[in-house]
């Protein structure tokens, strides 16, 4: 069986373009193996994860990258309140917030990342790292993440 690596619908044999939603496909497709775990022809370009009804989900980094950019609404929050000590309790929270949010996406997608999705709390640029490598997605997020906490230290200073 063949699907649409845009869409996950199910693709006729040899088809240039996805029935479904139109996508030219370039020869890129997921095939369903052994296990019925989808397996891209030509390398993993995004995560994808099989539901239960056969359906291919990709996991969106909307929230991965809102958590990402927090360092800047620290040093923002810093910078209007100097010298504050409840700016770092907003900080933690904002965290929080994004880190729920992200994993509320992991989850909508059906990844499983019991594992080490707690990370998300403690240590935020490990958790970012860990869930671009598991998704497969790129770093942006997680390097962003350690530039602008580098870069809110310095500027605080």
């Amino acid at each position: 069986m063949v699907f649409c690596s845009n869409c996950g619908a199910k693709l006729a044999e040899g088809a240039k373009f996805c029935a479904n939603c139109g996508i030219q496909l370039n020869g890129a497709s997921y095939n369903l193996v052994g296990d019925g775990q989808p397996q891209h022809e030509f390398g993993v370009e995004q995560a994808v994860q099989q539901s239960n009804a056969g359906s291919i989900v990709s996991i969106s980094d909307k929230w991965a990258w809102a958590f990402g950019c927090v360092p800047i609404f620290i040093l923002i929050f810093e910078l209007l309140f100097p010298d504050e000590f409840w700016v770092y309790f907003v900080a933690i929270g904002i965290n929080i917030v994004f880190f729920l949010l992200d994993r509320k996406e992991l989850a909508k997608a059906s990844f499983d990342s019991d594992g080490w999705v707690w990370l998300g709390v403690i240590i935020v640029p490990v958790y970012l790292f860990l869930r671009a490598s598991k998704t497969t997605k790129k770093y942006g997020y997680a390097i962003a993440w350690c530039v602008l906490f580098a870069a809110s230290i310095i500027i605080s200073l």
